[in-house]
């Protein structure tokens, strides 16, 4: 039942918050023990990260999220469901949260996302379809794999700044008609 994500229990927080103070909470614990600043790479398993991509999809779209989703290289495809989550007015996110999902996409590899688009899942697509916006996570894709925004999709045959302005996203579409105001001749 996706409905608890919402629910306000334990001290009257929800699940995410929770995750997010249970992880903070062992950030300072292991700082303290280390005399040192923890790196987040450290700090982020993929078990945590599964949690908090599959309560924030479960929290925007009411689903649970796909098995197939966390098996991914590297958990790309869930990491842009969850910054999808975090751009919805919907989804109640921790600062803590939202600044675990801008480094997950920050640390995304030319390489890995590569591997996506050959699987047919063009990360940048899947972001503009639900959601995601250039200042919300796209411009770090963009960042990390410049040539993504000169693949078509596959059934429509649209460049990303046309899905973006079909979807309604005119902030987008202007900074990826920045990129590759070529694309437009």
């Amino acid at each position: 039942d996706v409905s608890i994500v919402h629910r306000r229990g334990w001290e009257g927080h929800t699940p995410l918050e929770i995750l997010a103070r249970r992880f903070l909470e062992n950030a300072f614990m292991k700082k303290s023990l280390e005399s040192k600043t923890p790196r987040l790479e450290d700090i982020i398993t993929s078990d945590f990260w599964d949690k908090v991509c599959t309560l924030l999809h479960a929290a925007r779209t009411g689903e649970i999220l796909e098995e197939t989703c966390s098996l991914d290289a590297g958990g790309l495809l869930q990491t842009m469901y969850a910054a999808a989550a975090i751009a919805s007015e919907n989804v109640i996110c921790p600062n803590a949260i939202r600044a675990m999902v801008f480094y997950k996409l920050s640390s995304m590899m030319e390489e890995e996302i590569i591997e996506e688009y050959q699987r047919n899942r063009n990360l940048m697509f899947v972001g503009i379809e639900n959601g995601v916006g250039w200042y919300g996570g796209l411009d770090l894709l963009f960042r990390r794999c410049p040539n993504i925004i000169y693949e078509t999709e596959k059934h429509e045959r649209l460049y990303a700044f046309m899905k973006a302005g079909n979807m309604g996203d005119l902030d987008t579409c202007f900074e990826l008609l920045k990129c590759s105001p070529e694309l437009v001749l």
